[in-house]
């Protein structure tokens, strides 16, 4: 080898690129803030909050954000929802279900929280709570979503209705 010191900047690059994409890492949680299933995605994809949709393995999903508190989603039985909102796990924040869905048309089927892309070694920063609800059958859900701290108390909230045919 004629120039260790490339190959050595090389190795070094590697390093870095591998570390920074384990420093993105995701939590996945479920309902009751237990391990869920990841969800994957394939196919274009849209601007989120766009509400044209893309698709999951749950199918073709309409989408809001933080931008779309209070506004109505008509959504045939089968089809999902996703709610994606801001959030920061360092401070200890989590957006949680207001009340329960249990004998509501719509069901949560998956929250997960995904990292904003940092340099490696940054502790704390922020991230989206990404949160996925099915339509099992006709009425009108309305659901809140409580942003809450350790002690339990509530940050913001946001609210949408679901209805469905």
């Amino acid at each position: 080898m004629k120039n260790p010191s490339v190959f050595g900047t090389a190795l070094l690059l590697l390093l870095v690129t591998l570390s920074m994409s384990q420093a993105r890492g995701e939590r996945k949680f479920n309902g009751a803030g237990e391990s869920a299933a990841i969800l994957p995605t394939w196919g274009g994809g849209s601007v989120p909050g766009s509400n044209s949709g893309s698709k999951t393995a749950f199918g073709k999903i309409k989408e809001l954000t933080d931008q779309d508190d209070r506004a109505t989603v008509n959504l045939p039985v089968g089809r999902t929802v996703q709610v994606t909102l801001p959030a920061n796990s360092s401070t200890g924040y989590q957006w949680e279900l207001g009340v329960s869905l249990q004998g509501k048309p719509v069901a949560l089927l998956s929250k997960t929280y995904k990292s904003d892309p940092k340099p490696p070694g940054f502790v704390g920063g922020g991230g989206k709570t990404v949160l996925i609800f099915k339509a099992n059958g006709s009425g009108e859900t309305k659901i809140t979503l409580n942003y809450k701290g350790p002690s339990g108390k509530v940050g913001k909230s946001f609210t949408f209705t679901v209805t469905t045919p």
